[in-house]
This record gives C-alpha cells, structure tokens and sequence, in this order.
C-alpha cells in the first residue's frame, strides 16, 4: 500500500511541475495554421473554380438573341475563330488607336440623376484620361469591344479583341487572375501598361483608370473612366454608352447596377486598374 501511495505522489508531482509544453505547442501550431488558412484565402480568386465548359458555353450564346450575342465579350480558348470570318494570327491583328479633336468631348445627358448629384458622385481624374465621344467612335462600332474600347484601340470589321490575344495566349479561364495576366502580356503590343489601382488613386502622366467586372460562367467586361469624370464601356459591337443597366450614369462601376440579364450579370467586381499610354 505505501508503495501504491509512493507512486501514485511521485506521478503527480511529475504533472504539477512539468511546464505545459507540449499544450501550448499545439496551440501555436493551430494559431500557426490559422493565419495561413486566412492569408491563403484572402489571395485566392474568388472566381478560381469559374471555368466555363465551352459546349455549355456555346449552347448558351447559341440561344441568345442575336442583339444580346453582340454584347458578349467572352470568347472559349480554341474557338475564337468560330466567331470571326478573317481570324488572323496575333502577329497580323491590326491595332488602332483611336484620335480625337479639340471638339470630341460630349455631354451626357442623364435624367435619372441631378447635375449636383452626379458632381458629388464623380470620381478624382488625372487630367489625361480620353474624351467620351459617340461621334469619333460611331465607325468602329464593329471593330471594337470592352476589352478594346478600354485601351482606346480598335481591330477590324466583326473582332471581339480578347486579352492575351496580341501577345499571343488568350486567357484561359475565366477569372481575375487569368485575364489581368493575359492583358499585361498584351500591352509591349500596343505601347501601352497595365497596373493595379485602387479607388482613390489619381491617375499620373498619360495615365487613366479602367475597372474589371465578370458574369460568372459566361462574360466578363470592362469600364473606363472619361475625361469628365464619369464611366463609359462598351457592349461587345455595340455603341459606347455612359449608362448602367438601370439607365442611370455609371460614375462609380463598383456601385453601378452591371445586371443585364440573360445570365449577364456581372456580379463580380474585379477591381481598380490603370493603363499607361
């Protein structure tokens, strides 16, 4: 009995004065994994798994009516040329910059909001961002989409210029990583650079800000900021417009109303960027 009652004390004064290593290695282990598991989340795109399969792809834009298949911007890798009579190796697409006059600028007249509102609602320019002008624009109505309306260029008659096409690698899937990838690579091709932005930066020297937003599964679209503050974009081969989905002035594309239905609703926003030229 005293030998039980011997051992019994020696095991717990073991337990008392051991320091509480092995406890708190685990703890910081846990802690450890924790803050990777939340770093590693908030780097990964939130659109990562969004790689449309293109006969599904195809069999939606096929059922489109052919006025909304104008307005989709997204093109399948490897089918480009389903869409265009004259597909051309990326070596022989033709870039043009678009020029504008003294006299290009245009007001845009927007009824669902006041003067003094939409002066509230403007966001900061740089003074070199490019004038919105329907007039200059009208004949390339057909030779330009989103992708290059936002680098003030157009291509040639029915082309739905897709990012990374230039370099020579469309993107390849469609998220934020793939086609801000893509559209670095393009820009040697048209002595133009592309960087991230925020909000409130200013655009520098020869600079103006665009914005990037994607329709999961189905398209993805860009914006520009004008010379006046406001946003213009441009719907796949259709007209420049300065209007949301609502019909109201798009001044901040964050905030703007990007659902036009037809499974085009551009949920995602995909940030503030700049383009150098």
């Amino acid at each position: 009995m005293k030998k039980l009652l011997s051992l019994l004390t020696a095991v717990v004064m073991v337990f008392l004065l051991t320091p509480p290593v092995l406890a708190s290695t685990n703890t910081n282990e846990i802690n450890s994994q924790n803050v990777s598991i939340n770093q590693l989340e908030s780097s990964v795109d939130p659109l990562a798994s969004f790689n449309p399969d293109p006969k599904e792809w195809l069999e939606w834009f096929n059922g489109l009516p052919e006025e909304v298949q104008l307005q989709v911007n997204y093109r399948p890798v490897g089918y480009t040329s389903t869409f265009s009579k004259t597909a051309l190796p990326a070596s022989e697409i033709p870039i043009n910059e678009t020029q504008y006059t003294q006299s290009s600028s245009e007001p845009k007249q927007d009824s669902n909001k006041s003067a003094e509102v939409q002066r509230l609602e403007t966001m900061v320019t740089g003074g070199y961002e490019h004038p919105y002008s329907t007039s200059v624009w009208a004949p390339f109505t057909d030779k330009a989409n989103c992708y290059a309306y936002m680098l003030n260029t157009s291509t040639y008659s029915g082309h739905k210029l897709q990012p990374g096409e230039k370099a020579g690698s469309i993107f390849s899937s469609l998220t934020t990583n793939s086609i801000i990838t893509a559209a670095k690579a393009d820009m040697p091709y048209m002595s133009k650079s592309l960087r991230s932005s925020s909000y409130s930066e200013v655009p520098g020297y020869r600079e103006y800000k665009v914005a990037l937003v994607i329709a999961p599964n189905y398209d993805y679209h860009w914006y520009r900021q004008d010379a006046d503050g406001g946003w213009s974009h441009k719907r796949g081969l259709t007209a420049i417009d300065f209007r949301d989905a609502s019909g109201n002035s798009v001044r901040n594309p964050q905030t703007a109303d990007r659902n036009y239905g037809n499974g085009l609703n551009y949920s995602t926003f995909s940030g503030w960027y700049i383009i150098k030229y």
